[in-house]
Formats: structure tokens, C-alpha cells, sequence
């Protein structure tokens, strides 16, 4: 701005410049104004822009948010595909994976954690020559397939089957050429079928004679006695119209070869029997009530043990009492040893309900990572040791968005597994010493990388949450070196 000049004032050559000081006053009052002015609505633009900046952040901080949930939305999605659809199998190409280093070898930073591609002096081949080995493989299983499926079983040789012989006799004995001249036999053509004889529904009629003794009363003062003979067949449901092998054959179905009651009940229809699908399913919670002190003996015997090992699987179940108009989600539970397997059923999941399950148990249980049996854990007398295949399972999942460390990772795990059928195999009292000689290098290496890799995996993403399981279950993963019973993962 120049210089103002008061209303009023006269410049000149000869004339005598002056300035109110009134005027000079008001002037700057003017302009303090001004400024003052242009100072709030500066502020108000601050206060506006900042507002704005917010609002962005929190607009970016939304979309970052949005883009995380889609993600992992996709994730769920993709895993739930494979486990409708897709291959359960979590196995990968064994080339993707290098072959395990010899027991006792100190591990190396590139290749403790089964970096891809590397491998021993004694195992380098050409690509030229893996592809021929590969084609050459190929062929082979193929010439076997085409073996297997061309060559006919030789049912003549199926002596535990009945055999039913069907002759067919030449009936015209002359000469079709008119000769008159007779037939003589020389031989035959036997070939081989297997028939089936559908299976077909009878009646029993039950005869139990009952007897009296008009006699009793000469000689005693109680009425005439009556004496029924027992049932010639001891029936598993007596008051039922089923005899034990219809019950026998419905339990199967069920149970063995998974027909539902309702399809059982649509076969016997077919055969003119109504058996409706309520009445087989009373038929099989009776037997399976038949069942229940078997199954309580077969439990502790399990718990009596020194060690077990357990999983559950969610499953939808129509429950009036817990959800009206939906599933309610139960749990089946599958806990035993090597030899005997309890399938047993809770509807929740609770840290109560999991104890209650072992109950008066002392001893190791394999068993993953999931909080809910912490509760568990703090019991007297009893050992938690985690699963690898659990551990495993959170890498085979981020395989797809971290290849390099997933297959690091896997490839460790694998050696590990490799280790431990070789300590399997061996006698209980060797098991120790060979998991110190074979399997505690190859922990050591993961605990390592573990370390190394953990600070840089980015929160939230697959690697980190497969990094962070095994970090937070280190030591119950280790539990297996110092258990020669148990194995180090959960998978059979």
C-alpha cells in the first residue's frame, strides 16, 4: 500500500504541508481493522483447511480400512472355496522344497529355513534332465494304469463266494446240414459273472409257550403258577418290531456307509415296508444308548493314559433350545491315543466344557493353539504340547501372498516331519536322543528365523499372523523333544 494522504490536505512548492494528528490516528485504527479482519478470515481458513485435512485423513484412514476388510474378505473366501470345493490336501511340489540337510549339520543362513532352490553339490541335475526324468516317470505310471485297468480279475479264483452253475445244452442234436447225423460233445465255453442277490425283508414269528400247573393250589394255598418260555433270540431292542440284523444293517448305513435315515426310509419303501424316518432314528438313539457304558470304558481307558491327543471341528446342528430358525454351531470332538479314538459332542467350546472333557486326565495332550483350552493348560498334572500341523497350515495359507518365506518355512517344516518318521520308527527308549540329534538343529534354525523375520512381517497380513502362532506357541511346540510318546504334530 503507499502512502494515504489525509482529505483536506494541500501539497505544494510554496504551500505548508501538514498532518492532522486526529486524522493520522484514525487511520491506523482503519487499518488495524483491516488486519484484524484479514486475520480472522485467514484463522477461519486455518481452522476450514484443517477441517478439510481431517477429514481426508479420516476419508484414507476408511478407504485403508475398507480395502484391509476386502482382503481379508477375499482370504475367507478363497479358504472356504478350497475347503468346499477345492483339494484338502495341503501338500506341495516336493521340487519347490529343498531335500532335508544331513542329521547333525549345523544350519546356514540360506538355507536352515529351506530356501528355494538351493541344493547339494551330489543332488544339482540339468533342467534338461529333471524334464527327462519326469517324462520317463510319467510314462511309467501310465503303462501301469493302462496294466491295471486291462487286466480282468479271474472271478474263477473267488473261492469265498457261493457258486451257482448255469448249464446251457445244445437241444437240437442233429446236423443243421440235414445229414441226420448226431451230435457228440467236445468240449465247453465257461465264462465268469458276479450276480447279486438283492437283499429281502421276512417276517419272525415269535412263539413263546406258556405253561400252568392246575395242580400248585392242592398243595399250597397260591393260585395256579403260569411260566412263559423266554424269547429263543435276546433281542437289542425288545420292545421294538426290528430284529438285530435289520438294526445291525440300519446302524451301518448310517454310521459306515453315511445313507440318512430318510433315504433308509425311501429303500424300504421301495420294498413295500413302511418304516418311517422318526422310527428309524428311535431305533438308532436306543442302540446308541446300548453303546454308552462301552464307550464310557473306552474313554477311561484313554484318560488313564500318560498322554492323548485331540481336535474339534465346527459343525451346523438344528437345536430348539439354543437357536430358533438357525444352525447352531456345535462341535464334534475327536480325542484318543494310537489306539483308540472317542468322538464325542459339545455345543460350545468353552474352557468349562474342554475340561470337562478330560477330566481326572494326568498327562501330555497334543492339541493346537486356540485359547480355549488355556483353561486346560493350567490344570494340575497335565502338559499341553502344540501341533506343527497346525503351525504348518498357517504358512500353506499364506503361500499365495508370501511366497518366498512361505516355502522358507515349509520347507523347514518338512525336514522336521521327515525327522520325525525316522523317530517314529525307532524304539520308545531311542526317541529322545534321536530328537536331540535330528530334530532340535532344525528348531533351533525355525527359532532364528522366527526372530529375524518377525520384526519386518507387516501386522495383519497372512505371514505375520503364521509368524506371530509360532512365536507365541514356541514353547509347547517344544514340548515333543522331551515326550518320547507323542508325536510332534496331530495329523493321524
Amino acid at each position: 500500500m503507499g502512502l494515504l494522504r489525509p482529505q483536506g490536505t494541500v501539497v505544494g512548492n510554496s504551500a505548508t504541508s501538514y498532518l492532522s494528528t486526529m486524522t493520522v490516528e484514525q487511520e491506523i485504527q482503519e487499518l488495524r481493522a483491516i488486519l484484524a479482519e484479514r486475520d480472522a478470515q485467514l484463522a477461519e481458513r486455518d481452522t476450514q483447511l484443517k477441517a478439510v485435512r481431517l477429514e481426508a485423513e479420516e476419508l484414507r484412514a476408511r478407504l485403508a480400512a475398507a480395502e484391509d476388510g476386502a482382503v481379508r474378505l477375499e482370504r475367507e473366501l478363497a479358504k472356504l472355496r478350497r475347503e468346499l470345493a477345492g483339494p484338502r490336501s495341503e501338500r506341495l511340489d516336493p521340487n519347490r522344497i529343498i531335500p532335508p540337510e544331513p542329521p547333525g549339520a549345523e544350519p546356514t543362513s540360506d538355507t536352515a529355513m529351506g530356501e528355494p532352490g538351493a541344493t547339494t553339490g551330489a543332488e544339482e541335475k540339468t533342467e534338461e534332465e529333471r524334464k527327462e526324468e519326469a517324462k520317463k516317470a510319467g510314462k511309467r505310471k501310465l503303462n501301469w494304469k493302462n496294466r491295471t485297468k486291462n487286466r480282468r480279475r479271474d472271478i474263477s479264483e473267488m473261492d469265498e463266494l457261493d457258486t451257482v452253475v448255469h448249464v446251457s445244452p445244445v437241444t437240437d442234436r442233429l446236423c443243421p446240414c440235414g445229414c441226420g447225423a448226431p451230435a457228440v460233445t467236445i468240449g465247453e465255453d465257461v465264462s465268469w459273472r458276479i450276480e447279486r442277490i438283492p437283499a429281502r425283508l421276512v417276517r419272525h414269528k415269535i412263539v413263546q409257550e406258556k405253561v400252568a400247573f392246575p395242580g400248585h393250589g392242592k398243595v399250597s394255598d397260591d393260585p395256579a403258577t403260569i411260566v412263559t418260555a423266554p424269547p429263543p433270540v435276546a433281542y437289542a431292542l425288545p420292545k421294538a418290531m426290528c430284529g438285530n440284523q435289520l438294526l445291525a444293517e440300519i446302524v451301518v448305513d448310517k454310521y459306515a456307509d453315511h445313507l440318512p435315515a430318510y433315504r433308509q426310509s425311501d429303500r424300504f419303501a421301495r420294498e413295500g415296508i413302511d418304516l418311517p424316518r422318526s422310527t428309524l432314528v428311535d431305533w438308532l438313539m436306543e442302540f446308541a444308548e446300548l453303546l454308552r457304558p462301552i464307550v464310557k470304558w473306552l474313554a477311561d481307558q484313554v484318560r488313564g493314559g500318560g498322554w492323548l491327543r485331540a481336535d474339534a471341528g465346527g459343525m451346523p446342528v438344528l437345536d430348539s433350545a439354543k437357536t430358533k430358525g438357525s444352525a447352531h454351531h456345535g462341535h464334534i470332538w475327536a480325542w484318543g491315543n494310537y489306539d483308540t479314538v472317542i468322538f464325542q459332542y459339545t455345543d460350545n467350546k468353552r474352557a468349562e466344557t474342554v475340561a470337562a472333557l478330560f477330566e481326572g486326565f494326568k498327562g501330555v495332550v497334543v492339541i493346537d493353539g486356540a485359547t480355549d483350552f488355556n483353561l486346560l493348560e493350567k490344570a494340575d498334572g497335565i502338559v499341553r504340547a502344540g501341533c506343527w500341523a497346525h503351525a504348518r497350515r498357517k504358512f500353506y495359507e499364506a503361500l499365495p501372498y508370501d511366497a518366498k518365506r512361505s516355502l522358507r518355512a515349509l520347507g523347514a517344516i518338512r525336514q522336521l516331519f521327515l525327522a520325525e518318521r525316522v523317530v517314529l520308527a525307532a524304539p520308545l527308549d531311542q526317541r529322545l536322543a534321536l530328537r536331540e540329534e535330528l530334530c532340535r538343529p532344525i528348531l533351533n534354525g525355525i527359532r532364528a528365523w522366527v526372530d529375524e523375520e518377525l520384526p519386518r512381517a507387516v501386522p495383519r497380513q497372512p505371514m505375520h499372523g503364521a509368524l506371530q502362532y509360532l512365536d507365541n506357541q514356541w514353547p509347547r511346540l517344544e514340548v515333543f523333544l522331551s515326550q518320547a510318546e507323542i508325536a510332534c504334530h496331530n495329523n493321524a
